[in-house]
């Protein structure tokens, strides 16, 4: 739901100020959501049961659909496997980072972080950590409180 500056419905946005994405199937809803300097709306989903999750990043324009030239139709389909998306930060020249959990099969409450970064049109940067990510050794995905890129010179810093 999207609302004007004096708490009023904006209809203007999706369906009377409402957006329902129930066709993409997204079983593990929405995680995050960002927003573009041009307004534009990037959010972090899940598809998929515990332990087998598939992430989708997508893209709304200002009205509420999607964005088609971001990933495929507005979304771009990411990984499958026991891993959960939490947070997303937006770089200066546009491209997105994703930072969330991978769950450890040996210890289900013990989890690695990842970072994953997008071209702002929706494609992998595999020229980011190894084929456009990065892990770090498990830390319980709690601890990752935000993801940010800093002004000065668009550096990474997770929290």
């Amino acid at each position: 739901m999207k609302l004007k500056l004096d708490g009023s419905i904006d209809s203007t946005f999706g369906t009377n100020g409402v957006v329902f994405l129930t066709a993409l199937n997204f079983t593990g809803g929405i995680s995050n959501t960002r927003f573009q300097s041009d307004g534009k709306m990037i959010s972090s989903a899940t598809d998929g049961n515990t332990g087998s999750h598939s992430i989708k990043i997508l893209r709304l324009n200002i009205d509420g659909s999607l964005d088609n030239s971001f990933g495929t139709n507005g979304v771009s389909n990411l990984y499958t496997g026991p891993i959960v998306p939490h947070k997303i930060a937006i770089q200066g020249d546009g491209k997105v980072v994703v930072a969330g959990s991978i769950q450890t099969a040996w210890n289900p409450t013990l989890n690695s972080t990842f970072l994953t970064r997008l071209h702002s049109n929706g494609n992998l940067d595999v020229g980011f950590g190894t084929n456009g990510s990065i892990s770090h050794d498990p830390v319980n995905w709690k601890d990752l409180f935000d993801i940010a890129t800093q002004p000065s010179d668009g550096k990474i810093v997770i929290w």
